[in-house]
């Protein structure tokens, strides 16, 4: 079977004053989540990286990819819920090109929208704090097209899908 993974990008002005009502979609009405925060990697604690090792561990299958990951990482997306617990992250990496990557919702918490909110909340810090970055970027899954296109992004390649 021939798996593809698609490259995509985001730019300020297609994401940020290109669509009406931007600051609505970063709202979210939901019973399940407390907050969401955006840290640079320095500022978590252990109960942070222990959450996101499991976390990591639950959607990856792997340890190693996650201290692989991190070494990259400049700043951490994160859900909280009600117990302050991460339930989703993703991490935004590099320095003037950033990139999202690992985009993680506990399994009790998909299907509510926090996918969504919690990319749409990395663009919009983004490009609201960090105005040399040009643009993000990401790789993703065929399937998940649909979640990145609904926040802004537009596929710009498409290459083999490598599993690691």
């Amino acid at each position: 079977m021939d798996k593809k993974k698609l490259h995509y990008i985001a730019v300020p002005a297609n994401v940020i004053s290109g669509k009406k009502g931007w600051r609505d979609l970063l709202e979210i009405d939901s019973d399940y989540v407390q907050s969401v925060g955006i840290y640079s990697f320095n500022e978590l604690d252990t109960w942070d990286y222990k959450d996101l090792l499991d976390l990591f561990k639950q959607c990856f299958n792997s340890a190693d990819k996650f201290l692989r990951s991190i070494r990259h990482t400049e700043y951490v997306a994160a859900i909280r819920d009600y117990d302050w617990k991460i339930v989703g992250a993703a991490f935004l990496c590099g320095a003037n090109c950033m990139s999202i990557e690992h985009v993680m919702i506990d399994e009790k918490f998909r299907r509510k929208g926090l996918a969504t909110y919690l990319v749409r909340n990395i663009i919009d810090f983004t490009f609201r704090n960090l105005p040399e970055v040009p643009h993000l970027t990401l790789v993703s899954k065929p399937e998940l097209h649909s979640l990145y296109e609904g926040c802004g992004f537009q596929c710009v390649a498409e290459s083999g899908w490598i599993d690691e």
